[in-house]
């Protein structure tokens, strides 16, 4: 399963789809994203002398329980909108993107959604995207923006917050990609 270059994005979505399939064929039990990120780590460590990296989140998701077992790799935490409409950081442990270091501890933590409430996954695209005066979002504006539309469904939200910080760059150059999931369970 050693790709012969460094993976795309699309590559390397399949490479962590693939993984995560390999195990469970292997064990018959869904694998924590934890040993599937370790795996697919391992792989691209081998394939990376030009040193790039990958930063993701991957999680699980067991909808009729609520419980969301994740890796963050790389990415800003995420945050947690209640049912009641707060708003609330996840405490997670911050991985080291993948291809950096073979070998690199990576950390599966579990939240547990409760009905209507929701998670979202937000790339440093979103805060650190620059006006053409130079100004960036922040995070205190991203997170303004979610406790604005913490009711609204997933892809409204998504969308909002999208298109708040294409509209904060205005004319700018986008120097990183802006990035969003979100979900929500429903009861």
């Amino acid at each position: 399963m050693v790709p012969t270059e460094f993976p795309t994005e699309s590559g390397a979505r399949s490479l962590l789809r693939a993984t995560a399939l390999q195990a469970f064929e292997l064990t018959g039990r869904v694998p924590e994203p934890a040993e599937i990120v370790s795996t697919v780590n391992r792989e691209l460590c081998r394939n990376n002398g030009n040193g790039m990296f990958i930063t993701l989140f991957a999680g699980i998701l067991d909808a009729p329980t609520g419980r969301v077992d994740f890796v963050n790799a790389g990415h800003v935490r995420p945050y947690r909108l209640f049912a009641s409409g707060a708003v609330a950081e996840v405490a997670c442990r911050a991985s080291l993107p993948l291809g950096i270091i073979d070998g690199a501890a990576f950390v599966t933590t579990t939240v547990s959604l409760a009905p209507h409430d929701g998670l979202v996954v937000l790339t440093d695209g979103l805060h650190e995207a620059m006006a053409p005066d130079g100004a960036f979002y922040t995070m205190q504006r991203v997170v303004a923006d979610l406790e604005h539309l913490a009711a609204a469904d997933p892809a409204h939200l998504i969308d909002s917050i999208c298109n708040r910080v294409l509209d904060f760059t205005g004319t700018a150059e986008q120097a990183d990609d802006v990035t969003a999931l979100a979900l929500r369970l429903r009861a």
